[in-house]
C-alpha cells in the first residue's frame, strides 16, 4: 500500500479471533469478532492516502479477480489456489498471481507472473 499502488482490494469473509491478534499488525483486541479486512483497512488506508482501499467481504470468485493485476492469496487451500492461479494465467494480460502459505515457522510462497515471464536465473547461486 507504499508507493507505486492505485488501489487495494482487502477480501476476506472470516470474523477475526483472538489468534489473528499474534500475527495481525492493524488490529487490535477490540477488533474481535469483526470482518478481519474491515477491521483492518481503517490502519492501512493511513499508510498512503493516495491509494485506494476497500474491503470485500464475500466468497473470492473470479468476477473478483477480474477487475485486478495482481492476485495476493493468502489462507486458502491449494485447491482454491490452483483455481484462481488458472483463471490469472489465463486472462489477457495475465493477471500476476502471489500464494503465500504459512504453517507455524514454515512457509512457502508460489508465483506465478504469466506466460511471458522469463527466468533467467540458471541455478539460484549468485553470479561468480
Amino acid at each position: 500500500i507504499l508507493a507505486g499502488v492505485k488501489s487495494v482490494t482487502l477480501q476476506d469473509t472470516k470474523k477475526l479471533s483472538l489468534w489473528d491478534l499474534s500475527a495481525q499488525f492493524y488490529v487490535n483486541e477490540e477488533d474481535v469478532g469483526k470482518n478481519r479486512a474491515e477491521a483492518c483497512v481503517a490502519r492501512l488506508k493511513e499508510l498512503n492516502t493516495a491509494v485506494s482501499v476497500r474491503v470485500c467481504d464475500r466468497k473470492l470468485d473470479e468476477s473478483l479477480v477480474a477487475g485486478h493485476s495482481v492476485v495476493v492469496l493468502a489462507d486458502a487451500t491449494m485447491e482454491e489456489a490452483k483455481q484462481i492461479d488458472a483463471f490469472c494465467h489465463q486472462q489477457v494480460p495475465a493477471v500476476s498471481f502471489i500464494y503465500a502459505k504459512s504453517a507455524g515457522v514454515f512457509s512457502s510462497v508460489f508465483c506465478d507472473f504469466g506466460p511471458s515471464f522469463t527466468v533467467l536465473d540458471v541455478d539460484g547461486e549468485n553470479p561468480h
